[in-house]
């Protein structure tokens, strides 16, 4: 089962819908209203920080893309897994759109990072397509068409 901590201000809409998606997933998420103190280039350079990104700057290549598609959040759920480790990892993920085709044609600065990944729709009826589903959503789970372990995931809401 998933765990962690949320660190947030007081009455954040997006931290309401992260709250959501942990109550129906079942994850226990405790929501930090006051981050610890922080100082850039002190406590970031701590073993504790460091340990929470053992891959080191490889999530920041989701989070860009995220950034990007900032507009999509209304029409678009992705869970995006980071396996392997430092230089031998992947990137892989499960999206779920509204309407039956990829929205990225749609707008040029969705395009940037799209055709990076290989796309393909989902078969609901498959239960090789529902194990994987439920292992992205949930974090848990053998991975089998990946073939490498999972080390950490970002969700796109």
């Amino acid at each position: 089962m998933a765990a962690g901590t949320l660190y947030t201000y007081p009455e954040n809409w997006r931290a309401f819908k992260a709250q959501i998606a942990a109550q129906y997933s079942g994850a226990r998420l405790k929501v930090a209203s006051n981050s610890p103190a922080f100082t850039f280039g002190q406590t970031n350079r701590t073993l504790a920080f460091l340990n929470n990104f053992p891959l080191g700057k490889v999530r920041v290549s989701t989070t860009g893309m995220f950034q990007r598609l900032d507009k999509l959040r209304k029409n678009a759920f992705g869970s995006v897994l980071l396996f392997g480790t430092k230089n031998n990892s992947t990137i892989s993920g499960v999206w779920v759109f509204r309407g039956q085709e990829l929205v990225f044609p749609l707008s040029p600065d969705w395009q940037i990072d799209y055709e990076s990944y290989d796309w393909r729709k989902l078969d609901p009826s498959s239960e090789e397509c529902k194990t994987m589903v439920k292992e992205y959503f949930a974090w848990e789970g053998d991975f089998k068409h990946v073939g490498k372990a999972f080390n950490q995931g970002k969700v796109f809401k």
